[in-house]
């Protein structure tokens, strides 16, 4: 309370800024040139078709496991209204 009390009474504290020396000497930094395999995006899109056709049914087995947590849930609300 005192810090916001001083701020709007306009006498809160100043702070300085820290003085920091500039670098002697300046260094670029030069990124080395990459060697690309030339069967890196083959690999590439052979795996997004693997694993689409690995995680085809997905969507099938989703709708299972909420059919049955809906199953479960109707379950316990039941037995929570017999209380």
């Amino acid at each position: 309370m005192l810090l916001v009390r001083a701020h709007l009474s306009g006498r809160a504290p100043t702070r300085t800024t820290m003085q920091v020396a500039p670098p002697d000497s300046v260094e670029l930094w030069v990124e080395p040139e990459a060697v690309l395999d030339p069967s890196y995006y083959d690999r590439g899109t052979a795996a997004r078709r693997r694993d689409h056709e690995i995680l085809e049914d997905l969507g099938d087995l989703f709708d299972e496991i909420e059919q049955q947590a809906d199953t479960l849930l109707q379950g316990l609300i039941g037995v929570l209204e017999e209380l």
